[in-house]
């Protein structure tokens, strides 16, 4: 038999071997993530010093992102309500605005009777009114306030492409496997403008979606993803990226082109509504009949901490859309059978 000193030595050897498999998938996922896009945006909060400190060690010593790569981003906090005098862009847009709009200046009038678009959906009027304590539910529109002040740092850098992360993330197995996909990104620049890497609760029962999106049968329960630790070996999955928008939640990896920045900005402020909502409820519906083309990963490539009171006992582990794993055809008007073949995203 084997000596026991042997064997431990052997199993020690393996381990080590795994462990350094593992933490160059890390490496090689950061390296691809800083080719599909230009810079990253972590979204944070004044005094969340903890969360930097978290995505700091995720992306800067496990992915090996820069720092120069980087801009850990403080958006608009709650506990600032209506004044946010850190951020460049509301300030800018409070200077802007007439002296009657008061205390709403960033939000959109209410909506009347029947009204649904370009107005303030009727469950945050008590944000418009609030003074002092703030409802919680008012920091959904705090959230969609700082996406688009960190789009607006986006367009006032020279970068092209940006990668949006919220300050909770981490990479999933789908990440550390996902640089076809990625080096897709890179290579079609020019032919996509937003994609979401990442999703939540995608065919949930009990998440409002559009009045014509008609989930099939077979269509599957999505949730964030999970995490994945630096010295877990991740295992081969059938990914996709898929045209357009699927109905569902979270937005807490996104991808965005210039074009589509500013088409947010223009969209979205004043604020109606959450940004989730904002994707899933326009944008998502519309994407035919935009000139923006959308793209949604069937597995995400970010987690995100637990949503809407749903434990991850509740949602099923496997991240599939409708699709079921199986590889979609992009349209890229690709001049010959061929060139589509190669060019299709697995």
């Amino acid at each position: 038999p084997t000596p026991v000193g042997v064997r431990l030595s052997r199993g020690w050897q393996l381990r080590r071997t795994i462990g350094s498999m593992a933490d160059s998938s890390w490496q090689q996922a950061g390296l691809h993530l800083r080719a599909a896009f230009d810079h990253v945006w972590v979204l944070t909060l004044p005094g969340s010093s903890q969360r930097a400190g978290y995505m700091r060690q995720s992306l800067e010593e496990g992915l090996r992102l820069p720092r120069s790569f980087l801009t850990y981003f403080e958006g608009a906090s709650g506990h600032e309500w209506g004044t946010w005098p850190r951020v460049d862009f509301l300030r800018r847009a409070r200077a802007a605005a007439p002296a009657s709009e008061g205390q709403s200046w960033w939000m959109a009038p209410s909506c009347a009777a029947g009204q649904t678009e370009r107005c303030l959906l009727p469950k945050f009027r008590s944000c418009a009114t609030a003074n002092g304590s703030v409802p919680r539910l008012c920091n959904e529109l705090c959230y969609t306030l700082s996406v688009l002040a960190a789009l607006d740092d986006f367009l006032r850098s020279p970068h092209e492409f940006a990668l949006l992360l919220e300050d909770d993330v981490c990479p999933t197995a789908a990440l550390l496997t996902g640089g076809e996909h990625l080096q897709w990104l890179k290579r079609e620049r020019g032919t996509w403008d937003l994609v979401k890497l990442a999703d939540c609760r995608r065919g949930l029962v009990g998440v409002p979606l559009p009045k014509t999106y008609r989930p099939s049968s077979r269509a599957e329960k999505l949730q964030t993803g999970r995490c994945v630790s630096r010295d877990t070996r991740p295992h081969r999955n059938r990914n996709a990226l898929l045209p357009g928008l699927a109905p569902g939640y979270c937005s807490h990896a996104l991808g965005v082109s210039r074009r589509m920045a500013r088409q947010l900005l223009s969209d979205v402020f004043p604020v109606t509504d959450c940004f989730d909502n904002f994707l899933a409820l326009r944008v998502a519906p519309a994407t035919g009949q935009s000139s923006m083309r959308y793209l949604s990963l069937n597995l995400s490539f970010f987690a995100q901490a637990e949503k809407g009171g749903l434990t991850a006992g509740q949602v099923p582990p496997a991240l599939r859309s409708q699709n079921r794993g199986k590889p979609h055809q992009l349209s890229l008007g690709a001049s010959s059978a061929a060139e589509r073949r190669r060019r299709q995203v697995h």
